[in-house]
């Protein structure tokens, strides 16, 4: 019986020779040098994503159940032209406060109005407007603000729910209010504010006094007397005042500011005093006007209050902050670069 011979291996067989087995050291070579150089892409891919594009899809501002993402939130400051980043997080914020109640309110808006609105935004003072205009005009607002064309749509339609929001609440503003009436004084200072109050406190006639001294011409005829005035119609500051003083009480000198960053500085200084009061008295059509331009504050300092609304930031507080508030300025500036509306950027990470 013939034995059968061993099956020999290929190495066994045929040794390698050396081109062999440098050819064979070289592929594996390259091989460990492509599955390094994937591994590197892999990390520098997702080193970008969470670096740059993460971020810009996190969330800034969430009013109840509506996110608002920090890519479209700079894109609407590109929109709108503004550096103002505090003040359109608080405009935006509005503005989805509103949408949302729109169906309570029976307001919706067609394609057709936003297709309307649009022509009449592009047309501007012109007469009419051909359609390669408006494409073009169309165009360059997408290209600068860089955001789609449904974005750019749903803003349109937020803006006329707030239109006709405010109508609503403008045709709804009682005909009557309370009311007080007003006296003033404006001094020139404070030490001689001080002097006036104490001089009427003492028994001295207001009108008299306001004829002699205010700063305001009209007190030469009037005596400083404003007349019937709805308490709501004043500023928020006098508006404050006034309802806590007493009839014959005059107030203690202050400085009218119509917002907390105005200079104050060279202002001159106020004494009012009411010498009635009114609970309810029908609104002359000049106080009405004020009341109505009101009518949409107010409707939001009132709704703000029953709603969810929830600011992310970069900080370590986790809300929206200084710092936050320099990243999305910073990442503003690039991205105002990018569409052309920045030629140099001075701004630093």
């Amino acid at each position: 019986m013939t034995k059968k011979r061993p099956v020999q291996t290929t190495d066994e067989a045929k040794p390698l020779t050396e081109e062999a087995k440098r050819r064979k050291k070289k592929t594996n070579t390259i091989i460990t040098v492509a599955s390094i150089l994937v591994a590197i892409a892999i990390v520098v891919s997702v080193g970008y994503y969470l670096i740059y594009v993460m971020p810009m899809h996190s969330i800034l501002i969430k009013v109840n159940d509506e996110s608002i993402r920090i890519d479209y939130f700079l894109k609407r400051c590109l929109l709108n032209g503004t550096e103002d980043v505090y003040g359109m997080v608080t405009n935006v914020t509005y503005e989805v406060v509103i949408k949302q109640a729109a169906a309570e309110y029976g307001i919706v808006i067609s394609e057709a109005e936003i297709d309307e609105a649009l022509r009449s935004a592009a047309k501007g003072s012109n007469e009419s407007i051909s359609e390669a205009e408006f494409q073009e005009w169309y165009g360059q607002k997408l290209y600068t603000s860089m955001l789609s064309d449904k974005e750019f749509r749903e803003i349109i339609r937020s803006s006329l729910i707030a239109v006709e929001l405010q109508a609503y609440l403008e045709e709804n503003v009682p005909a009557t209010a309370e009311q007080v009436h007003l006296h003033y004084i404006y001094i020139a200072d404070y030490e001689g504010a001080l002097e006036i109050q104490e001089r009427i406190d003492n028994g001295e006639d207001f009108a008299t006094i306001a004829r002699e001294v205010s700063l305001d011409t009209t007190a030469i005829e009037n005596g400083g007397d404003q007349g019937w005035v709805p308490v709501h119609a004043l500023t928020g500051q006098l508006e404050y005042l006034v309802a806590g003083l007493t009839i014959g009480e005059v107030s203690a000198p202050f400085q009218l500011s119509t917002s907390s960053t105005e200079d104050t500085s060279t202002q001159p200084y106020m004494l009012v005093m009411i010498s009635e009061r009114a609970p309810s008295m029908e609104v002359s059509e000049e106080y009405m006007q004020v009341l109505k331009s009101r009518a949409l504050n107010d409707w939001l300092e009132q709704r703000l209050s029953t709603q969810t609304i929830r600011f992310y930031g970069k900080g370590t507080s986790g809300g929206y902050d200084s710092e936050t508030q320099a990243w999305l300025q910073y990442q503003l500036t690039k991205m105002r670069k990018a569409a052309g509306l920045l030629t140099t950027t001075t701004a630093t990470e």
